[in-house]
Formats: structure tokens, sequence, C-alpha cells
């Protein structure tokens, strides 16, 4: 662990504790008991974790989005969690995190929060369980968003089937290096729009679209879109998994379909995989498709920043 990481986990932890007192806190209440007596408070509050500042400007995260991330954190990484949020709440039955208990510990509290339109639910940072009423319902931390918090490299387990890494050539010719470049010099502008190649030679396109990536520092992987899933529902979570994942790290994805030519103009793939309009992202990536040739095939390329 860096000591960036390390520097960050510590102060993960300290946030993790001051949450652990308030639910004593609120226990002790339950329990008609005098608080439990707390160390003396510093001078300055302890700084915030950079990761969880990282989520919070990539999501768009309120301060009591913050608070829930870390009462779910701490139901992994705190001994005796379950416990304590069983005697804040006064039912030894409920021992997960909860909106409720949310409201019950947390300042400034926000129904918006637990809308199926926040950060914390379209994201999937949190994952709502079985329950007779959603504020009561159990909350836990998405494992790729713990990583994250913890400063731990890490890739969303649901898309392994889903990505197959793509390596950028050793040398392109000078005709596909010039398309490089020019691929370079659009990334770079903000928001980076989705790229499509066509031509008779997917596999120098996809050589093109790597060897883009990896002059910008991003890791590319390839999806082909006849392996997506069957139903509209599970294409729409690989796609949201999929935009979160290069919303967490330097990723490109690179899509080809050979069995369809006019793969973006006829299927509008750019808009369903780049042109979401989700709730906390900084700047939606949009983009224009023009039609290939009908004899082509095509690859399409983005960057989900």
């Amino acid at each position: 662990m860096t000591e960036t990481a390390s520097r960050s986990h510590r102060a993960l932890l300290v946030r993790i504790g001051q949450l652990q007192i308030r639910l004593q806190t609120q226990a002790a209440q339950q329990l008609g008991e005098p608080a439990p007596a707390q160390k003396t408070t510093p001078a300055e509050p302890p700084e915030s974790p950079a990761t969880l500042q990282q989520l919070s400007n990539i999501f768009a995260l309120s301060d009591f989005e913050q608070e829930i991330l870390l009462l779910c954190a701490g139901a992994e990484l705190a001994v005796g969690w379950g416990s304590l949020c069983a005697a804040a709440l006064g039912d030894p039955r409920r021992r997960a995190p909860s909106f409720e208990l949310a409201q019950t510990v947390v300042q400034a509290p926000h129904w918006s929060a637990f809308g199926t339109g926040s950060p914390l639910r379209h994201w999937q940072l949190i994952e709502v369980g079985a329950g007779d009423a959603l504020i009561t319902s159990p909350l836990r931390i998405d494992e790729r968003i713990l990583a994250y918090l913890l400063g731990l490299p890490g890739f969303d387990a649901r898309l392994s089937r889903w990505r197959t890494p793509v390596f950028a050539a050793e040398v392109l010719v000078p005709s596909h290096q010039q398309v490089c470049d020019r691929i370079v010099q659009l990334w770079r502008t903000q928001p980076p729009p989705p790229i499509q190649l066509y031509g008779p030679d997917l596999v120098s396109q996809r050589a093109i679209a790597a060897t883009a990536c990896q002059t910008l520092g991003l890791t590319a992987y390839h999806l082909d879109l006849q392996r997506l899933p069957a139903t509209e529902s599970e294409q729409r979570q690989l796609v949201d998994l999929w935009q979160r994942e290069g919303q967490l790290g330097p990723v490109a994805l690179i899509l080809s379909d050979s069995s369809e030519p006019a793969l973006a103009g006829d299927r509008g793939v750019p808009g369903r995989w780049w042109g979401s309009r989700a709730p906390g992202r900084r700047h939606p990536v949009s983009g224009s498709v023009a039609h290939p040739p009908r004899t082509d095939t095509a690859v399409a390329a983005g960057v989900f920043r």
C-alpha cells in the first residue's frame, strides 16, 4: 500500500470511528443511559479520506450521502458494527445499516438520497436489500466501491466476462498513425467524444484505438456486441457498470460488431454507451456519428469521463 493510500485508509477509519461514537450515543439514548464518555475533541476536524473526496467529486455526493457510504463501510470494516446498529435502532433484529439509521445518526439528512435517481443508487454505490419498506431495508456498500475507498486497485467483478484487454501496436503504418493522432487530439477535449472507425480491417481498427488509449494512459478493453446480455435490463446494467468503471479509473472501451456494418449509425450505440446524463456525472459524453459505407465493418471507441 502506498503512503497516499495508507494515509487515506487511516483517515477513513477515523471518520468511521466518529460514526461509531454517534451510534453508541444513540444506543445509550435508546436504553435511557448517559452517553458514553468521549475522547477530547481535536482542535481541527479530521481530514476527509482522499478516496471519499474523490468519490464525492466524481458522483456529486452530498455530505449526507458520504455519511451513508461511511455507515455502510463501517459494517464491513469495524468489529461489532451490527450490534451497534441494532442497539441504535432499539431492535436486535436490525443489525445492518439502513436509511432510517442514517437519518437518526447523521446530520442534515435529505430524502433525495434515497431515490432511484440518486447517485448512491443510480451508480450502485450501495445495494438495497429486501425489506418491508425502503427506509428500513438493509444497505450494503458495493464491493468495488469499498475497495476504492480503501485505495485498493480493482475492477468490478461483474464486468469480468465483458472485457478483453486490447494492446497497442508496436508500430502503426503512417496513415494509421495519423488517425491515432487525431483520436488523441479529440480525446484531449472535454468532453471526449466517442470515435467511430470504419473499414474492412477490424484488427487494424482495434490497434489504432488501443494505441490512442495507451498514448493517453488509458487501459483499453474490447467488447463484442454479439456477446451482450439478452435482456434490456441486463444490457442497461452492463452500460451503467462500464460507465461507473470509467469514472473510477482511466479506462476506455472499444466496441465492435462485424455482423452489423452500421454499428452506430443505425443502432445508436454511442448514445446508449456514452451519452447518458446520469446523476452526478460531471460532463456527459456525447458525439455525432457519420454513416459508413454498408460494406465496411465498424469499431466504436469511447472514454467514460
